[in-house]
């Protein structure tokens, strides 16, 4: 029977008071010769038993438990309570996520407003300043555009055409440039 460190330890009273099976001991026996820390805390052990403590009396005795049910029944202020409850590693760190949490949402829903154009992002009809005929207009040709989209995408993905293929590998600009081209001939694309 091995003995690690921690076993020998919980057991050196046993060994000292001669508590312990003949294995047990001669296990006991053979680690305190190979293991310098244990012998030296099994010597400490000998030296307390050695030590006479005299007796605190009776009236020790009797206010002790009486002591100890006043101590535990003394009352502890709420928060102190509650630190300690939250000290603990997992309460510990629930808390510091919700203070991250709430430190990093205001700029996590921060509006960064509409995207700038010259990075190609889509402007709304609302942000252009155009006349009210000419935003019913391309409000009109947004909506013909939707129908021909949808139309486009009820096809069968293998009938499409070439051309159709070039215009959807086009940026946005070469789109914008595109459309404009169209209008000028008075041309508006599609079929023919």
């Amino acid at each position: 029977m091995l003995l690690d460190h921690e076993q020998v330890r919980t057991l050196l009273p046993d060994y000292l008071n001669g508590s312990l099976g003949h294995e047990a001991r001669t296990s006991m026996a053979e680690h305190l010769a190979a293991c310098e820390e244990c012998s030296a805390e099994l010597a400490v052990l000998e030296e307390l038993a050695g030590v006479n403590v005299p007796d605190p009396g009776d009236l020790f005795w009797a206010a002790l438990p009486k002591r100890i049910v006043a101590q535990v029944e003394r009352p502890v202020p709420w928060w102190k309570g509650l630190l300690a409850a939250i000290m603990r590693p997992a309460p510990l760190a629930a808390v510091a996520a919700l203070l991250l949490a709430v430190m990093l949402v205001p700029f996590a829903t921060h509006y960064v407003g509409p995207p700038d154009r010259k990075e190609g992002g889509i402007l709304s009809l609302e942000q252009i300043d155009l006349p009210k005929q000419q935003v019913q207009e391309i409000a009109r040709t947004v909506a013909t555009s939707d129908q021909e989209v949808s139309a486009l995408l009820d096809t069968d993905e293998n009938s499409t055409s070439e051309y159709q293929q070039v215009i959807a590998s086009l940026s946005a600009d070469e789109l914008d440039e595109l459309v404009q081209e169209l209008q000028k001939t008075g041309n508006s694309g599609g079929d023919a």
